[in-house]
């Protein structure tokens, strides 16, 4: 899939952008751009947002901010010439926001501290919420989200996270399972 592309953490008018080709046949997905490869193998939010009056998919992916967009047309002369595909756009952000990506990502960083994910349960039907199991130097831990709640082995941990519970959720995990590592 063609798009275009930004790293950084904001963009305007003046942003030089460039053009990429984005591999979404498996997960992760990649960006192919100046002859590199970009992993996005630590996705932990995705947003829809309009810059520069058109759509664009915010992905978080570590610590880098990446801003992607489908063009319909785009004319490389100055910062360029755009115009967005905004259907192609949304369903571009529907993929990034798939359970599976965000299932990838925390399998990586559970097994980057010698933890195991046994159950990642995201139920889109009841509040998006997400019902994991880890097991962790021998014990097994239950992380459960409820409506902006997220709860560690039944004990509330977090009272209340506006939005995509993911990012509180993943940081969540660290702190209560890995805090003692660092």
């Amino acid at each position: 899939m063609k798009v275009v592309y930004h790293f950084g953490t904001e963009i305007n008018a003046q942003t030089v952008v460039k053009k990429g080709l984005l591999q979404v046949e498996s997960i992760p997905f990649r960006l192919i751009c100046d002859g590199k490869t970009y992993v996005f193998d630590q996705v932990k939010s995705v947003c829809i947002t309009k810059e520069c009056g058109g759509t664009m998919v915010r992905v978080e992916n570590g610590t880098d901010s990446v801003f992607l967009t489908v063009p319909r047309l785009f004319i490389h002369l100055g910062t360029g010439l755009l115009i967005v595909n905004y259907f192609a756009t949304k369903r571009l952000k529907k993929r990034f926001s798939d359970p599976k990506i965000k299932e990838y990502t925390l399998n990586k960083m559970l097994t980057e501290n010698g933890a195991k994910l046994c159950t990642f349960d995201h139920n889109t039907k009841v509040f998006g919420n997400y019902f994991i199991e880890i097991e962790y130097n021998g014990e097994k831990h239950s992380f459960i989200t409820d409506r902006g709640e997220i709860l560690h082995n039944g004990k509330t941990v977090v009272p209340y996270c506006a939005g995509d519970t993911f990012p509180t959720l993943f940081r969540t995990i660290q702190t209560e399972l890995f805090q003692d590592q660092n």
